[in-house]
């Protein structure tokens, strides 16, 4: 939750500094242009994610945890609340503590088999097919399980 809180703050931030009102009216109405000539249905959103502000735009969620999510001083400076501070701060100690690791789709399985079945670790460590967050201070008892899967950190 913080961290959604963290990345809505900044955008705003991030327009605020980057994003004239004349941009930003031009944008919309390029946007309602796009859906008068179309069948199409998106939302202002997708458009901006797309085509951004005359093709100006902040980071995409993930760039931003791993970039400006990073700085705490910007980061507590647009949070400008102790409880979310302290809650920022715990996320950040806590994600520091993790590692993101790739690994051949195909190896499924026995990841799956090894980090749930074995280890205890619970489901939602995979974040996709190919990619778990594991504790930094398991990667080398997971590396010696599973010695011939090639991770690849992120």
């Amino acid at each position: 939750m913080i961290r959604k809180l963290c990345y809505e703050l900044y955008k705003l931030d991030w327009k605020n500094s980057h994003i004239t009102v004349e941009k930003e009216a031009k944008s919309i109405k390029d946007y309602f242009d796009g859906l008068i000539d179309s069948d199409a249905e998106y939302t202002y959103n997708d458009y901006l994610e797309e085509f951004g502000y005359n093709e100006e735009l902040y980071a995409c969620y993930d760039e931003f945890l791993d970039n400006e999510y990073q700085d705490e001083e910007y980061i507590c400076g647009l949070l400008n609340n102790e409880k979310f501070i302290d809650m920022y701060r715990k996320d950040k100690y806590e994600r520091e503590s993790k590692l993101r690791l790739t690994f051949d789709i195909t190896l499924y399985g026995k990841v799956y088999d090894t980090l749930v079945g074995i280890l205890g670790y619970k489901q939602d460590c995979f974040l996709s097919d190919n990619c778990i967050e594991i504790k930094r201070e398991d990667f080398e008892s997971i590396k010696s399980i599973l010695f011939d899967v090639n991770f690849k950190e992120l």
